[in-house]
């Protein structure tokens, strides 16, 4: 059996114990707890097998599936130089938060997406890349992704650009740290201009399109580059998964309608840069992923 349907089998059946779980915290929080295991809801043991097979049985077949997950896999790139925009990704943090470095390769402005911690190291791939820092730009304000703003501001001089509807988040930045971190980070950064999902995003010859993608935070922002035919999503989709909405201000249903409606009107073809973890693209996400795979859906009596 090819490797890549093992991984993708193993993938979707966790995606589903995690649905099955999540559906049954529901009942219990309405008061009705989950009736006992019948045919029509499997244990995720016996869904883990019964989606191997499926899986095994007809993604095996489908036209340049394999090729879809093994160019899926390798997206994720430590600089990737593509449409006259240098991308640079750096994992920083305890929670290994991805940010990104933009520059456009003729005028070397550049924008940084997502400092989440490490600002001295940030602002030295920035230096080594002979870039010129203009814009600090957050997908959100959750502590991961914004840790190092400050410190980068400090450093450069660039403005800050948050959505308005983060300012709460943001407020709340030294009490998620000291309960996730256990240290007090100081005061949370200012947010110098207020990005709106109607404008754009411009860095030399280089521009970004916002889309609103509410859901995981209530101002989560996508940066969609058209002309390199990508999109960073910030903690709204994943590989295989999406972003959580149990943090104050989040909402699944939100967040299901905003990545069909905003990440899924996007070609097949485009990649999917995320907060953590590797890269994907539309279309494997828009067949491939879990939450929105209705066809194997888990569901309870």
């Amino acid at each position: 059996m090819d490797d890549s349907i093992k991984c993708f089998s193993v993938q979707l059946a966790i995606g589903l114990a995690r649905r099955l779980r999540a559906k049954e915290e529901v009942l219990t929080r309405w008061g009705m707890p989950p009736r006992p295991l019948s045919f029509r809801c499997a244990p995720p043991a016996i869904w883990s097998c019964l989606t191997f097979c499926l899986v095994s049985v007809t993604m095996v077949r489908a036209p340049g599936y394999a090729n879809l997950l093994e160019g899926a896999r390798h997206t994720y790139q430590t600089t990737e130089e593509f449409a006259a925009m240098i991308v640079e990704t750096i994992v920083v943090g305890p929670l290994q938060a991805n940010c990104y470095i933009l520059g456009c390769e003729q005028t070397g402005e550049a924008v940084v997406i997502d400092p989440g911690d490490e600002p001295e190291r940030i602002e030295k791939r920035i230096q080594q890349l002979n870039l010129d820092l203009k814009q600090i730009i957050g997908t959100h304000a959750h502590l991961d992704h914004v840790l190092g703003v400050r410190g980068l501001h400090e450093a450069t001089g660039a403005p800050f650009l948050l959505h308005r509807l983060e300012e709460p988040i943001l407020a709340e930045l030294r009490r998620w740290t000291r309960m996730w971190l256990g240290y007090d980070p100081g005061p949370p950064p200012t947010v110098d201009r207020y990005l709106d999902e109607d404008e754009k995003v411009t860095f030399g010859k280089c521009e970004l399109e916002l889309r609103l993608t509410p859901g995981h935070s209530p101002g989560s922002l996508s940066f969609v580059d058209h002309a390199g035919r990508r999109v960073f999503v910030g903690d709204t989709l994943f590989y295989g998964s999406i972003g959580r909405s149990d943090f104050p201000g989040g909402d699944h249903a939100t967040l299901i309608r905003a990545i069909e409606t905003q990440i899924f009107t996007l070609d097949d073809d485009y990649t999917v840069l995320p907060g953590h973890g590797p890269a994907t693209t539309v279309g494997r996400e828009r067949r491939m992923n879990p939450f929105f795979h209705h066809g194997v859906d888990i569901w309870l009596p």
